[in-house]
């Protein structure tokens, strides 16, 4: 792996992680435990200190999640951990946890041209917070792609795409879907790039975002992923992705709701994950 100015060094690689509670012991979390999820990380990945933890918490009604979040500050004021951030949370949670003291410099969240929840309430406070967002679910498990241009029935490929498919089904449908594909070949064909690159651009552009969460196969794949930086939107293609979005409906709530509440949204998602799930992961859950 080389960098233009040399090869890169364990130092040069940044170790993002999770911290997810499992459901069924949120009332329960200590300091202790918290602590002993952060050293086992540590150990297995030789560190000193994790670049950046991101804590999730499933469920508002179990009280506890604001002194967690103040335990993960306890455990950077001892030098393991260098910044603090969110995954999952909605503005009045994370509010919550910023106004105890915490300093959060990054909040991830779902953020597509099919789930547009952050702009509810989120993406304005992260801004005033100065809070940067990091987005997943930006091409909707591979559903953001030329390749389904034309296709009728989609069968899921994985289980983040059954996911992905509700998504889209409560947002623009499928004839929504299908003609935002068109839009998007229409206006990849102008920059020369394709579909995701042009539905990442988009996300890319949104007040509060700093990056979004891509996933590669191989070395083709970075390179083609890396024509994201190769063009700008214009003003009028921008405006164009909006006014076709603002003509269906948005998905219900603010970010993660449906996840915490809707059954159809619920019931696909591992709240409990133990070790022998994990595959030996680090307190990770499958969001």
């Amino acid at each position: 792996m080389q960098r233009g100015e040399g090869p890169v060094s364990a130092d040069d690689i940044q170790i993002h992680m999770k911290y997810v509670p499992d459901l069924d012991i949120l009332a329960d979390v200590t300091f202790n435990h918290t602590e002993s999820i952060i050293d086992r990380s540590l150990r297995r990945l030789n560190r000193d200190a994790l670049d950046l933890v991101q804590f999730h918490w499933w469920d508002y009604n179990v009280p506890g999640y604001v002194e967690v979040a103040l335990d993960l500050l306890k455990l950077k004021e001892k030098g393991k951990i260098r910044n603090i951030g969110v995954t999952n949370f909605d503005a009045p949670h994370l509010k919550e946890i910023v106004d105890a003291g915490v300093p959060i410099v990054s909040c991830q969240s779902q953020y597509s041209l099919f789930d547009r929840r952050p702009e509810l309430a989120l993406s304005k406070y992260c801004e005033g917070a100065n809070i940067k967002h990091v987005c997943y679910g930006t091409l909707a498990g591979g559903l953001l792609a030329k390749r389904w241009e034309g296709v009728g029935a989609i069968k899921p490929e994985t289980r983040s795409q059954v996911k992905y498919l509700q998504v889209l089904e409560d947002s623009v449908g499928y004839e929504g879907y299908q003609k935002l594909l068109e839009l998007l070949e229409k206006i990849a064909s102008h920059y020369r790039v394709g579909v995701s690159h042009i539905a990442t651009k988009y996300i890319l552009g949104r007040p509060s975002v700093a990056c979004t969460i891509v996933g590669v196969r191989n070395s083709h794949h970075v390179a083609d992923n890396c024509k994201i930086f190769g063009f700008e939107l214009s003003p009028e293609d921008e405006a164009a992705i909006t006014a076709f979005l603002d003509g269906y409906p948005r998905l219900q709530g603010d970010c993660y709701t449906l996840e915490r509440e809707s059954p159809r949204y619920k019931n696909i998602i591992h709240m409990n994950v133990n070790e022998e799930e994990q595959g030996g992961n680090d307190a990770l859950a499958s969001e």
